[in-house]
This record gives C-alpha cells, sequence and structure tokens, in this order.
C-alpha cells in the first residue's frame, strides 16, 4: 500500500489508523514523505512502533507523480494499493481488492472504486447512485461480464505489480497532467484493463473544490493536457470544451455552499463562510 504526502500533519494519523484496522489483509504500508515541513514524518516514524509494516520513505523531485513512482518502485508485495492521506478506506477495502485479483487477475491488471467527499454537503445522491452501480457490478461479476472503468482513480486504485514494472517507464513525471489519467491511458495503450470494483468503496475530502478559482482552473486543464500528450488530441478538445462548459459552472455554482458548510456539525454556517475554512496543502499541487 503506497500513501504520497506532503505536509498532512493534520491527516496522516487518521489515515493510518483506519488501516491499521485492516492491517491483516495489507502486507506493507510504504508512506513516501515527499519534503514535507510540518510533523508528517514525524508521525509516520511513530506509528512504525506501533505497526511495523509502516515504511517510511523519501522522495525529494516534488510532486504527486515522482511520490507515487518511489512508493511503487518499493513496493514488494504482488499487489500495490495506492490512496491519498485523505482518503477513508471503507470496512473490508483491503480484503476485497486481494479477493477480487485472485479470481480476476487474469483478466484486470488495475481496480479502482468509488468514493464520496466525507467534507462536503448534498453527499448522499452520490452514495445512493453509488450503491446502485456497486449493485450492478457485483452481478455483473457474478455472470462473468465486464465491469471495466474508464480509467483510475489516484486517491482509491490498486495495481498489479507486474501491471505497473510493464508500464512505469512510459509514465510523464510533470505536474502538468494528471497522474492517474496518464497511468490509466497507458495501461490501456498497452492492453491492459482496469475495473471498477464493488467493495472498493472509500470516502475522500473535497478540498480541492476549495481551491481559489485559479488554482481549480489550473488543475482541471491537466485532464486535456494529459489525454494530449496521449495523442488523443481530439479528446483533448473535447476536454478543454468539457472543463469551460461543466467543470467550472459546477466549482461556481457550490462555491458558497461548499464553503459555508461544517462537516463536523453537518450543517451550513454563514460564519465559517466569511472566516474562511482551515485549508491544508492540495495532494497534488506541492510547491
Amino acid at each position: 500500500m503506497v500513501i504520497p504526502a506532503y505536509n498532512e500533519e493534520a491527516a496522516i494519523q487518521e489515515c493510518l489508523d483506519r488501516i491499521f484496522e485492516q492491517i491483516d489483509h495489507i502486507d506493507e504500508v510504504i508512506v513516501v514523505d515527499n519534503n514535507s515541513t510540518d510533523a508528517t514524518a514525524a508521525i509516520v516514524a511513530a506509528a512504525q512502533h506501533r505497526e511495523p509494516k509502516v515504511r517510511l520513505v523519501k522522495e525529494v523531485a516534488q510532486g504527486c507523480a515522482p511520490a507515487r513512482s518511489t512508493g511503487m518502485n518499493s513496493a514488494t508485495g504482488d499487489i500495490v494499493a495506492r490512496i491519498d492521506v485523505d482518503t477513508k478506506i471503507n470496512e473490508n477495502w483491503a480484503a476485497n481488492i486481494k479477493s477480487f485479483f485472485s479470481r480476476h487477475s487474469d483478466r484486470y491488471a488495475a481496480a479502482t472504486g468509488t468514493c464520496t467527499c466525507y467534507d462536503l454537503p448534498f453527499q448522499g445522491l452520490f452514495a445512493s447512485l453509488q450503491r446502485k452501480m456497486n449493485a450492478k457490478n457485483e452481478a455483473k461479476l457474478e455472470r462473468g461480464e465486464s465491469i471495466a472503468a474508464p480509467g483510475l482513480f489516484g486517491s482509491n486504485m490498486a495495481i498489479l505489480k507486474t501491471a505497473w514494472e510493464d508500464i512505469k517507464s512510459a509514465l510523464h513525471d510533470g505536474e502538468d497532467v494528471h497522474e492517474d489519467t496518464d497511468l490509466s491511458l497507458t495501461l490501456q495503450s498497452e492492453g491492459l484493463s482496469c475495473a471498477m470494483v464493488p467493495g472498493m468503496e472509500a470516502s475522500i475530502s473535497g478540498r480541492r473544490y476549495l481551491s481559489p478559482v485559479g488554482s481549480y482552473w489550473r488543475y482541471v486543464l491537466r485532464g486535456p493536457r494529459t489525454l494530449a500528450l496521449h495523442g488523443k488530441r481530439l479528446s483533448a478538445a473535447l476536454g478543454t470544451f468539457a472543463v469551460a462548459a461543466t467543470a467550472m459552472p459546477f466549482y461556481l455554482l457550490m462555491w458558497v455552499p461548499f464553503r459555508a458548510w461544517d462537516p463536523e456539525r453537518e450543517s451550513f454556517s454563514l460564519g465559517r463562510l466569511f472566516a474562511g475554512a482551515e485549508r491544508r496543502p492540495q495532494p497534488r499541487a506541492h510547491v
């Protein structure tokens, strides 16, 4: 299991605690410290005394992609899961990943799961839709039908180590690409399939939506850039249009409710809106 981390002292302990609840199904937990200047590394070092399966490695090249790659290269297992520090894995997550690949590694080289945001409002509808999709995928698996996913979600994914070794040299390390999209497209170019696995659900932070408008704009444009890097120029053009027509309008529409939402009280607060919520470093914008 690989977890890239940059200045994540506020979240790393809870992340590890949730993993420890499933540690019997996990061979190793590799936290990649990507030049953190806070207590992230110290917290992980302390966790090593509690759980010997925890490993702390260092990556000095700044960015999510190089940190991820260092963790993947350091992993020794046949299956390498990867999450972000703000990912909260669901019960039986690790066991379900192992079970899936024990039955379907001949058909799928990688897996991803659905996610909702634990610190944003209006998640009930998304969760309901995802439960229905996962139920359908479970039925498809029983019938031997495809549950192929269009791509991997970096906050909640797993990949066969053999597949990683096959494609890692073709990946891009730049911060102007979506590293999970790059990984997904590279797998596809090698004829390797990804699955949307029922039972691999997790929840994540919606902090990306709380970033300044310019930062969010630059972030979502990484998608079309990544497509262009893979020679998919029509898809890149359509992606740029989608960013302008859907992603940015949604961001602006949700600007007030997302910032006014208090996830601890699960209610809206004008005081929170005007005071501004505490911001943590963005996991893919290590600057």
